[in-house]
């Protein structure tokens, strides 16, 4: 038995240390563009369709273009697509780099980078694809998962499984006008251009039943579902932003949202502490809001990894089992490490190595500003702060530190000048504005 049942135990689907961060966003976004293209169109009920199909693509012509080869093996033939004259190079060098503009940012990464673990940004349905890897030492090249391993499927099943019928026929609609279009215009084409040139066609290109959302994705009904399902509406709600804002905000938040349901759920099942806390420090110095808040950091960490020794347990220990292996290494490697790593990647984080502590970052922020004011409205500043704790957990005012019994332990004065640091924060970006009676308001846009 494999050990991603543990996973999926523990948090109703596979969170893998290889689909961390951005990786979670591009699986959902090519499910959703395959699905479609496999004619079950955009996002399907359970109801309407319990088992979708897909069709992926890989794009391995235009990555390879923008990331080329380092082996003789799979070099490329570019006689296939361009006409060769004395300005065919320069051409060359010029889609490679159109290309690279486009490409996923991928936080930490200290290789070069090479095609199969670079991928593009995904603005529109033509330059969503899906992960592709050579087969052995040869030109050929195969559709298969490399980092998309089952967290995307999650959201996508959680997302077509939405009770309200109404809100998911909003998310169906919000999702088609920002991926059913033609994305980026002359760049898409070319990209479209290219796709006819890919090696992974033939059998890596037929219709595929998705295995990760049929077989590891489960419903469980708690409140981490309704608040993705009701944050992805109050995202693609906003008339105002443009397509590749909410492209970009869902690229932040739904892995934003799959680590606080990993923490949430693993924090369900141990059951200790106040509860499955993000302390923010929005301040610049060390003190002690930052000791607190690693703290914070450390005990998600150990809970996570308590749950999902507690379910291995469960599912592979029997008794007087002297066989039983401790899988402490491999369960932290493989899925716990997928909360620090997303983290780090969406901006949750300081650093994506050494001392740590929780953070919010420009673009998680505005993520986040952009699904708690869905349809243009507005909170206000302490609302929105109540907002963060009681959808996300994450605590950054003194309201939020009473309500998580931090203030018994804690001076509430370091509550007072984080959110002072936090609304400064919001006031830099644009996504906070004083009245003349004084409130003050959370929105996005001006």
């Amino acid at each position: 038995m494999s050990k991603t049942l543990v996973s999926r135990n523990a948090f109703g689907g596979i969170l893998h240390k290889d689909s961390n961060g951005f990786y979670t966003a591009l699986e959902f976004f090519s499910i959703l563009t395959a699905c479609s293209r496999a004619g079950d169109g955009f996002l399907p009920s359970m109801d309407e369709k319990e088992e979708i199909t897909c069709l992926h693509r890989s794009l391995d012509y235009a990555r390879k273009i923008a990331w080329p080869p380092q082996n003789e093996y799979e070099e490329l033939d570019y006689k296939d697509c361009f006409k060769f004259d004395s300005e065919t190079q320069d051409t060359i060098k010029t889609v490679s780099n159109m290309l690279k503009a486009i490409a996923v940012p991928v936080p930490g990464r200290r290789k070069e980078a090479h095609w199969q673990s670079s991928h593009f940004l995904p603005y529109g349905e033509v330059l969503t694809h899906w992960d592709a890897r050579p087969q052995g030492k040869t030109n050929k090249v195969s559709i298969r998962e490399i980092y998309f391993r089952g967290t995307g499927a999650l959201i996508f099943k959680i997302l077509r499984s939405d009770p309200n019928k109404k809100r998911l026929n909003n998310i169906r609609e919000g999702l088609e006008k920002i991926m059913g279009g033609d994305g980026l215009d002359a760049l898409t084409t070319i990209v479209g251009e290219l796709a006819n040139h890919d090696l992974a066609k033939g059998d890596d290109q037929s219709l595929q039943v998705n295995e990760k959302e049929k077989n590891h994705s489960f419903i469980i009904g708690d409140k981490y579902e309704e608040n993705i399902r009701q944050c992805a509406f109050n995202i693609l709600s906003h008339d105002e932003a443009p397509r590749t804002t909410k492209i970009d905000a869902l690229l932040y938040f739904l892995p934003f949202a799959m680590l606080r349901l990993q923490h949430g759920r693993a924090f369900n099942r141990i059951g200790n502490g106040n509860g499955p806390i993000v302390l923010v420090d929005c301040g610049f110095k060390p003190g002690q809001l930052r000791n607190q808040s690693k703290k914070s950091l450390d005990n998600a960490q150990s809970l996570i990894l308590q749950a999902l020794l507690q379910i291995d347990e469960e599912l592979f220990r029997k008794d007087d089992d002297e066989d039983y292996k401790n899988p402490r290494k491999t369960l932290k490697e493989h899925f716990a490490a997928y909360y620090t790593r997303t983290a780090s990647a969406v901006g949750l984080l300081n650093a994506h190595t050494g001392v740590r502590h929780y953070v919010l970052k420009d673009s998680i922020i505005e993520a986040l500003v952009l699904a708690a004011t869905g349809g243009g409205k507005e909170l206000t500043y302490k609302n929105f702060c109540s907002w963060l704790y009681d959808t996300w957990g994450l605590v950054i005012d003194i309201h939020s530190a009473q309500k998580a019994q931090l203030l018994s332990r804690l001076d509430g004065s370091i509550f007072d000048d984080n959110s002072k640091f936090f609304s400064d924060h919001l006031k830099r970006l644009g996504f906070l504005h004083d009245y003349s009676d004084m409130t003050v308001f959370v929105r996005y846009g001006f």
